[in-house]
């Protein structure tokens, strides 16, 4: 996907991604860091918690491949 844009691929930014805007929306690091296979939330709260806000969260959950 990035290459067929001409992006360079940052690495991890699409899990990054998720995490931060997951983290916003539900606002429960535990419940993400399972999805995401950590052992500790902690970390989570460390380096998310304040990347997004809810509403970005919103949009970026709403975004959808075209039909």
């Amino acid at each position: 996907m990035f290459r067929l844009a001409g992006i360079q691929n940052p690495g991890n930014v699409l899990r990054h991604s998720f995490c931060s805007y997951h983290v916003a929306k539900h606002k429960d690091a535990a419940r993400t860091a399972v999805i995401l296979c950590h052992a500790n939330p902690r970390m989570l709260y460390q380096h998310y918690k304040g990347r997004a806000t809810a509403a970005d969260a919103t949009k970026y959950f709403q975004i959808l491949p075209s039909r």
